[in-house]
């Protein structure tokens, strides 16, 4: 089977009805913790969904304008059937956005309960895939952290 790696920074839907038109978002590379042991590549997401902890101060080297994709309309194609979503923080907006996963038969996906904590959204998602035909496997399913009104396990 042939594979294509579509990496790029996604955005759920756009105001746009201009097919054609690009955008851009602001990307953050979050500055390295001192507690850090190790260069983490999961501090760095779009402006929009970087938690109030990276606010102050930003470097402009730590700054890049990048394009942006619409995902429904120029990344969820008819021959789609994988898709593995390593968003950092916008999975609400991509899971909100898609009312049709059209030919997927697998989703992996990558949430983040770090930056929006509470579990009944990600319980809300979780339904809705399984309504859509998703088989749902996930690594705290079945403990108490699942039950709980927001995650509580991590924090960024």
């Amino acid at each position: 089977p042939e594979a294509t790696l579509i990496q790029a920074a996604v955005i759920g839907t756009s105001s746009s009805k201009n097919e054609t038109e690009e955008h851009s978002a602001e990307f953050i590379l979050a500055p390295r913790r001192q507690e850090d042991k190790a260069i983490n590549t999961w501090r760095h997401c779009l402006k929009i969904y970087a938690p109030s902890s990276w606010e102050n101060p930003f470097s402009s080297s730590n700054r890049r304008i990048v394009k942006t994709l619409d995902f429904v309309r120029h990344v969820l194609t008819d021959d789609i059937t994988v898709v593995k979503l390593d968003i950092e923080g916008a999975e609400f907006d991509i899971l909100d956005a898609v009312q049709d996963w059209r030919n997927v038969q697998y989703l992996v996906i990558e949430y983040s309960l770090t930056r929006r904590r509470a579990m009944q959204p990600f319980r809300n998602h979780l339904n809705k895939l399984n309504q859509l035909g998703f088989d749902i496997e996930f690594d705290f399913q079945n403990t108490t952290l699942f039950q709980q009104p927001a995650w509580s396990a991590h924090t960024d």
